[in-house]
């Protein structure tokens, strides 16, 4: 392959890969049950707690490293279902992997018709709005509704990692860069997501 989408671009990955301008910004939040008091403004205040998290992560390797007890899982649906029956009191998760398995309780209402020109939402008669503070709430059974804690307890940018592996990766990464400076100068960038019915998506 040419290149990588969706990977944050880590120290262990200079070697073998070119990073492009981010195409947008990552996060990753601390969430907890809704009537959870809990709130950090620093890894150490999150001491008392044990964390969700899926095994093998950077952020695994990170909270460990701040004296944080982890409990790790293979999915992120498998964390959610621990923070639900309070066998873990935080998870982290990105806001795309947390609005995905809200699909899949009850108070969600596929449909496949969509009008001609109208927006595609992934999740129906759900605004994908990650500047929302309610975004995560409401979509639940009653009684278990979750919310996410600010601040993001993780923040990046995401780009294309272009493969070093060919010889031209400096040339694709600057075509690539040059390519994405147009459609965010022309607004095709944001036509893009919002098809997809998101907003509130920002690139660094």
């Amino acid at each position: 392959y040419t290149g990588l989408l969706g990977a944050v671009f880590s120290p262990e990955r200079v070697p073998f890969f070119q990073p492009t301008q981010s195409l947008m910004l990552y996060e990753e939040f601390l969430f907890s049950p809704i009537d959870n008091n809990v709130y950090y403004k620093k890894f150490s205040s999150l001491r008392p707690y044990t964390v969700g998290v899926v095994s093998g992560t950077a952020i695994e390797t990170l909270l460990q490293s701040e004296g944080v007890k982890t409990r790790g899982v293979t999915t992120y649906q498998q964390n959610l279902q621990k923070l639900m029956a309070g066998r873990i009191d935080l998870m982290v998760a990105d806001q795309f992997k947390m609005g995905e398995m809200l699909k899949s309780y009850p108070e969600f209402h596929e449909t496949d018709s969509y009008a001609e020109g109208e927006p595609f939402n992934l999740y129906p008669e759900y605004e994908y709005d990650f500047d929302n503070e309610n975004f995560f709430k409401g979509r639940m059974n009653k009684g278990e509704e979750v919310k996410a804690l600010e601040p993001a307890i993780q923040k990046t940018g995401l780009p294309l990692l272009i493969s070093k592996k060919y010889s031209d990766y400096q040339t694709i990464q600057e075509d690539f860069d040059r390519g994405l400076q147009e459609i965010l100068s022309d607004g095709t960038y944001n036509k893009i997501i919002t098809r997809f019915g998101f907003s509130g998506l920002k690139s660094e």
